[in-house]
């Protein structure tokens, strides 16, 4: 949804994002999706988050991780698309 934000189907993804939140949808939401969706400028895209020393965020979550989140939050990775 992120790649073609002028669709229809974006809409939908982001207003029910935004509902699923309980945030009204904003009337410049493409801008704050655009801007929020460039790694440069996000604070929590994973090269942007500063830790200790020689430690690193993961690339993807571990099975135990990925067990966790569907256990306290169930769909949730599903609704951001991942599987």
């Amino acid at each position: 949804a992120v790649g073609d934000l002028e669709s229809l189907r974006a809409e939908t993804y982001f207003a029910d994002l935004f509902a699923a939140a309980g945030v009204a949808k904003p009337e410049d939401w493409r801008e704050r999706v655009r801007i929020g969706s460039d790694r440069r400028l996000s604070r929590t895209a994973r090269e942007n988050i500063a830790v200790m020393d020689g430690l690193e965020f993961p690339k993807t979550l571990s099975d135990t991780h990925r067990r966790l989140v569907d256990f306290h939050a169930p769909g949730l990775r599903a609704l951001f698309g991942y599987g």
